[in-house]
């Protein structure tokens, strides 16, 4: 009898600590990032973080993309893209521009559309991301 009530302490003591690492795993957040270079992929990219942020495919709390190299163009007010990046920034995904980039390709800050963050490094600022606990996808 004293065996039966042990090891019933046991299997509950056992579930409860799965039910619980189960709630922790639930409550982490999920972020996403994407690091594009060339321009035909952040229209890609623009559309799966606004699908992720409404918890359709891999759905994720927080979708960040960072524009590198020739791609930063699109983020200008006269970009191809600019209805897209204009959605995705209203749907709460965080653009952001790399500054050595547009310096590159002569795109000044002011014309970017309104939303768009300029960082100092596209690379660096994917680390920072990574150390925030972004998973990371380079297009």
């Amino acid at each position: 009898m004293k065996k039966h009530a042990f090891f019933t302490v046991v299997l509950l003591s056992i579930l409860s600590l799965q039910n619980t690492l189960f709630a922790q795993a639930s409550e982490k957040e999920s972020k996403i990032a994407f690091m594009v270079k060339d321009a035909r992929m952040l229209n890609g990219a623009a559309l799966s973080s606004i699908a992720s942020l409404q918890g359709q495919g891999y759905a994720s709390d927080e979708a960040a993309i960072v524009v590198i190299g020739p791609a930063v163009k699109e983020l200008s007010k006269n970009g191809s893209l600019k209805e897209t990046v204009r959605k995705a920034l209203q749907s709460g995904v965080k653009l952001k521009a790399c500054k050595i980039a547009l310096d590159k390709m002569q795109v000044p800050e002011k014309e970017l559309i309104k939303g768009v963050e300029v960082v100092d490094n596209g690379f660096f600022e994917m680390f920072r991301l990574q150390e925030k606990g972004f998973m990371q996808l380079n297009l």
